[in-house]
């Protein structure tokens, strides 16, 4: 029932352009009445079993032409997939409903005959309720839990519910006007049980335009739905203060009269976590023209930035090697929507949880371990994926800029990567967190950037007056050019597509097309092979490569890195040396 007017947290997703990526955001002032279940909740038991999701999808979505394709090649992976690695902690026991909206959204806690407190409508319940613009199906509602003559009591009717399940996710296609301007996907959390305040309603919409099943937008579709329903499923400032310890304790203190946390709301009318949960430090921001002392949050739950005993994956500390690290950032940028909403891009750059969205992610432990340590869900963190971006890089890494961290490695003799100092060409190199190859994306801005992203005083070929508008095309990244990798895609006369992974597509083909439109070649000189027994090769830059066919042969401009099957060597194999067949 109602307990509170919440600042509406949607977060939504708009195109980055020039590396394929989408910024995921959400407009100010709005607001919704936020809601708690009154489901009787199963205490915790040791067997526990996948989180039971379930979508409901709305007619617009229904009506869309490639309604099918959505739901089979992309909501429904999505959706296995958190299923797969989510348990509720207490999972409900009867069918689902949803609470119904209170008049004025005025409402009184009272303690239920079983013990638990429950919130009454003082002035009845509203005709209509409604999980972000979509009203709720009757048969979804509960009874009206209200209050008459100073009882509790429920009226009016039940809808059957939902059978078998802990979270619905309301799916809807409405055209807003964002959609026209790129905007992907956009998702929120509409209600939470009272009991542990886990969320249990979920609305996720997709722009009916945007969202491509055609490679290589398909698989920014696939990440966005999975990127959103970590959202709506509880990765949200609106929840941080309701999270819950491993005892099922709030990790936010609770107002007694109300159990609403109790140390106040932002700007936002978001309630304010404990600094257990979110802190606030300050960090020292250096470029290449000023030096400035900066603002940040921190998340700093125990198993985000610990090893976990029973699983053993590696948390934020022993990945960065940073044994001191105090939390992990949250990004600063971006806005209400994406500041604090995900973890900070520069650090993270292709984890699930960054504030943008490419064609390549990592479900990294950070993301798993932030689930577990909700207090909603045990999580089966040895499915995380083997997520290598700042791995081992130090403290130097997490808490100093990328210009900082570059002239300390520079003048160690040591390599800069995964940053880079290259302006943005058709050269490619191996990336050194990823088995694929890509490009320094250090481009040009129509105007100057702010001088604490300024990390060049010259670039070689490039205009002393022309430097300051130089920096990453990853805005939420703190404009650090970083290697991006590419994707390539076919022709159309093959029926299939690959990557420039060597482990995404098992096959050859012998035309690849680049996604940000130029061709890197007409075939297949090079001998490339991408599969999974397929590594990335840097080669001489300034090495032109010989084509022999018999008694002729044919020059071909240098090839920077290439990706080729390789196996071991035969002759050796007890040894770790590698072959390119």
């Amino acid at each position: 029932m109602a307990r509170q007017i919440f600042t509406l947290w949607v977060l939504k997703s708009i195109v980055h352009l020039i590396f394929g990526e989408h910024i995921c955001w959400t407009p100010p002032n709005n607001t919704m009445i936020f809601y708690h279940s009154s489901n009787l909740m199963l205490a915790r038991s040791t067997t526990l079993n996948s989180l039971r999701i379930k979508a409901y999808y709305t007619d617009l979505f229904k009506s869309l032409s490639s309604y099918n394709d959505l739901v089979t090649n992309a909501i429904e992976p999505a959706l296995d997939y958190w299923r797969k690695m989510l348990r509720p902690k207490n999972p409900l026991t009867e069918n689902f409903y949803a609470s119904r909206f209170c008049v004025d959204g005025e409402s009184v806690l009272q303690t239920d005959a079983d013990g638990i407190r429950r919130s009454y409508c003082v002035k009845g319940c509203q005709e209509k309720t409604y999980c972000y613009t979509q009203e709720i199906p009757d048969d979804f509602l509960d009874y009206c839990r209200e209050m008459v003559n100073g009882q509790p009591k429920l009226t009016g009717t039940r809808g059957a519910g939902m059978a078998d399940t802990d979270f619905l996710v309301i799916v809807d296609a409405v055209s807003v006007t964002e959609c026209s301007t790129g905007l992907l996907a956009f998702a929120t959390t509409c209600q939470i049980d009272n009991q542990i305040n886990r969320p249990i309603l979920g609305f996720v919409n997709v722009c009916p335009k945007s969202l491509k099943l055609t490679y290589p937008e398909k698989e920014i579709t696939k990440y966005t739905l999975l990127h959103e329903l970590a959202h709506s499923l509880g990765f949200s400032p609106l929840l941080y203060a309701f999270m819950r310890d491993e005892n099922g304790n709030p990790r936010t203190k609770r107002d007694p009269s109300t159990d609403l946390p109790d140390l106040g709301q932002d700007a936002y009318s978001i309630f304010i976590p404990s600094n257990s949960t979110v802190d606030t430090i300050t960090r020292t921001w250096v470029s290449a023209v000023t030096q400035s002392t900066r603002t940040v949050k921190i998340l700093k739950t125990p198993n985000v930035l610990v090893r976990n005993k029973i699983s053993f994956q590696a948390a934020a500390r022993e990945h960065f090697a940073c044994s001191t690290l105090e939390g992990v950032e949250l990004e600063n940028q971006g806005g209400a929507g994406t500041s604090s909403a995900h973890f900070e891009k520069h650090i993270v750059q292709d984890e699930l949880m960054a504030g943008s969205i490419g064609k390549s992610l990592f479900v990294s432990n950070l993301t798993l371990s932030y689930f577990q340590d909700t207090g909603w869900y045990d999580v089966d963190r040895t499915l995380a994926d083997n997520w290598l971006w700042g791995k081992g890089l130090g403290c130097d890494f997490v808490r100093k800029s990328c210009y900082e961290y570059w002239k300390i490695k520079e003048s160690a003799g040591l390599s800069i990567e995964p940053w880079c100092k290259k302006v943005y060409s058709k050269d490619t190199y191996c990336l050194s967190y990823d088995n694929a190859y890509g490009s320094c994306d250090l481009v040009k801005y129509s105007t100057a950037l702010p001088l604490e992203y300024q990390y060049f005083t010259s670039l070689p070929g490039i205009s002393s007056s022309a430097v300051p508008n130089y920096g990453s095309s990853n805005i939420l990244g703190d404009f650090c050019p970083s290697l991006m990798l590419h994707m390539a895609v076919l022709n159309s006369q093959h029926s299939r597509t690959m990557k420039s992974y060597p482990s995404s597509i098992d096959s050859v083909f012998s035309e690849l097309f680049w996604s940000n439109g130029w061709n890197r070649k007409s075939a297949n000189y090079e001998l490339e092979s991408y599969g999974m027994d397929s590594t990335c090769f840097n080669h001489d830059p300034n090495a032109p490569w010989n084509i022999y066919q018999c008694t002729s042969y044919l020059t071909r401009p240098a090839v920077e890195a290439t990706c080729h099957k390789v196996s071991i060597n035969p002759r050796n194999r007890n040894t770790n040396k590698r072959i390119v067949e």
